[in-house]
């Protein structure tokens, strides 16, 4: 009984901080998304394919469907592993692992020359447009995983 009255003691001193917590990170964690990504998820079903060319520049291979008239737009990016995870939540294991290798070096322990690369990673950006011409959808995919 007892055990009962302090686990919801705990709880109940725990719940505004979780809250607090939930509220924070989602505001902030869609905000560290690829401006890309924001830009067309504020622009879905409005967007013009002039102004996505005006802000994106020209595609870099555009597709259109005989049947349905819609218009499919590819760009090609190459990006680094930091501007695909800005919040660095993905890589904070990676961080960890480099500052614990370095403090092994200084402290006379094993040498590494391990290091956590900003590799590039060829990214597609997929955009299908009506044929008004109006974004309808997009997606973000590896460009292995486009055909092309």
């Amino acid at each position: 009984m007892i055990l009962k009255i302090l686990r919801v003691m705990k709880w109940s001193l725990f719940r505004p901080y979780a809250l607090i917590a939930g509220t924070v990170a989602a505001i902030i964690l869609p905000a560290c998304s690829h401006w890309r990504d924001a830009y067309l998820d504020d622009h879905l079903h409005t967007a013009t394919q002039d102004e996505i060319r005006q802000k994106f520049g020209d595609p870099w291979q555009t597709k259109t469907s005989l049947l349905t008239g819609e218009t499919t737009w590819i760009y090609r990016y190459v990006l680094t592993t930091s501007e695909l995870d800005p919040t660095g939540l993905r890589s904070l294991g990676k961080g960890i692992g480099a500052v614990s290798n370095a403090a092994q070096s200084i402290l006379g322990g094993r040498s590494s020359d391990a290091t956590v690369a900003d590799k590039p990673i060829c990214v597609h950006y997929v955009l299908v447009f009506d044929k008004t011409q109006v974004l309808q959808d997009w997606k973000r995919v590896a460009c292995t995983d486009t055909s092309t």
